[in-house]
């Protein structure tokens, strides 16, 4: 088994804020017409080909649709292990731990040798649920104050920092 990170998907790894209003609305017609003009985080391609240099499977845990998650993971070409989205596991979504367990399941992932980055409280709240340490990203929350209090194992700051993590938690160089 090899050992995995599972990120969360919108304002971790994609800027996704001006389409957030209409993911809130499920709009999904005009959420998908939007797409192409999303952008990553400054070095969140890098990350995931350190970690493929690595043998590190990535695992995306999003609560928006599988076709929205399929078709960014195309527009920017991922080579991840898999993923696990709204309809895999309502109505125990993120804070419920389910999406990770289910994650842990279907990807056969040892336990010990998972960590878990993401940009929301109930991103932090549902690892911790699932006893899997956390990194809170916070180069781009709604809210730092809401994020830290959740009690992430790790913080970081920048994408940067989110790599010295995730490499420094599987003792990488």
């Amino acid at each position: 088994m090899n050992p995995a990170v599972i990120f969360d998907l919108d304002q971790t790894l994609v800027d996704t804020r001006h389409i957030a209003s209409l993911r809130k609305d499920r709009n999904w017609s005009s959420v998908y017409r939007e797409i192409k003009g999303l952008k990553t985080y400054h070095e969140i391609d890098y990350i995931f080909e350190k970690l493929q240099a690595n043998k590190i499977d990535i695992i995306i845990i999003t609560m928006s649709p599988s076709s929205y998650c399929s078709i960014i993971i195309e527009k920017f070409n991922w080579k991840i292990t898999g993923s696990i989205c709204y309809h895999d596991v309502r109505p125990n979504i993120k804070p419920h731990p389910e999406p990770f367990l289910k994650a842990i399941r279907d990807y056969d992932l040892d336990k010990n040798k998972i960590i878990s980055a993401g940009d929301s409280a109930i991103d932090i709240i549902a690892s911790n649920r699932a006893n899997i340490p956390s990194i809170a990203c916070s180069w781009d929350t709604n809210d730092l104050n809401d994020l830290l209090s959740s009690n992430p194992t790790f913080h970081a700051p920048t994408p940067n920092d989110l790599l010295n993590e995730i490499m420094h938690f599987h003792n990488l160089n």
